[in-house]
């Protein structure tokens, strides 16, 4: 229903306030009914206009204030923790409320199970905390904590949670794909990265050990030498690169090069000459 359809609200355009009773929303037979409610707000010419929503439920009596502390952070990794910390101030009762959370089915909300391979705590703690991996990239959920009194009224707090999406569709690429070490100069490019959340970092390292090259920075490219592969694997290295988003998402890619020992340069070069060209490519590379 709109504004104008019920009895006894009054509705501000202006400042866009739209002023109710509970009296106009609850009769005696209800035990408890959820409404929603949703502002349009649309631009004059018409070609512009977002929306919002909020669930308001009415019930007899004085029900248990509930409300959820989430994260300071709008954005939630997958890989990360999530801590819900619920409060009930029940001023009606002596005894302590019972408890229960629930992932509500709202249109835009993913389901979820909260189960013990979803949880760290039980569902009827006062705090909810749902395991790292346990939730979806890209989804978003709904989580809502109930507490009933002792009259069996019942009052609740509901909020939602995004769960970021990491970086995706890129790789790197490496350039020459076979080299020596320390003379060899290899450009690797991070490409075809994409995301919601810019701007990205990148972070390159090398190798079985994980030798980092750079730390994370804009920059998506470098050029330097590589230290030599293993004479068992052919002497291949792998090379990777790490990519995060603003909120900490992180993406993975890797390319694998050949990277041989470096052999001295034949003819008439002495050694001095030689170890100065190196010198100049291990400068030029850092």
């Amino acid at each position: 229903c709109s504004a104008a359809e019920l009895a006894g609200s009054s509705f501000d355009e202006t400042g866009g306030v739209w002023s109710l009773s509970a009296t106009t929303l609850f009769t005696a037979e209800d035990t408890g009914i959820e409404y929603t409610f949703t502002c349009v707000a649309s631009s004059t010419d018409g070609l512009k206009s977002g929306s919002a929503s909020t669930i308001v439920r009415v019930s007899r009596g004085d029900p248990p204030a509930v409300s959820i502390e989430r994260p300071s952070a709008t954005v939630l990794n997958a890989e990360d923790k999530l801590v819900l910390r619920g409060d009930v101030d029940d001023a009606s009762s002596l005894v302590p409320s019972a408890l229960l959370w629930k992932v509500a089915t709202h249109s835009d909300c993913s389901p979820l199970v909260l189960d013990t391979d979803a949880l760290l705590t039980a569902a009827t703690d006062l705090n909810l905390v749902v395991r790292p991996g346990a939730l979806q990239q890209g989804s978003t959920y709904c989580f809502k904590l109930e507490a009933t009194d002792s009259d069996g009224v019942t009052g609740w707090a509901e909020t939602s949670v995004l769960v970021n999406e990491n970086p995706q569709s890129g790789g790197v690429a490496v350039e020459p794909s076979d080299g020596q070490s320390l003379s060899t100069q290899f450009n690797i490019v991070a490409q075809g990265w994409e995301d919601d959340h810019m701007p990205l970092k990148y972070r390159f390292r090398c190798c079985a050990n994980g030798q980092m090259l750079t730390e994370s920075g804009p920059s998506r490219s470098l050029r330097g030498v590589l230290a030599p592969g293993e004479p068992s694997t052919g002497y291949l290295q792998s090379i990777y690169v790490e990519v995060i988003d603003t909120f900490g998402g992180r993406g993975e890619a890797e390319h694998t090069v050949r990277v041989a020992p470096y052999q001295p340069q034949s003819g008439n070069s002495s050694i001095a000459n030689e170890a100065e060209q190196l010198l100049d490519v291990a400068a030029g590379s850092g």
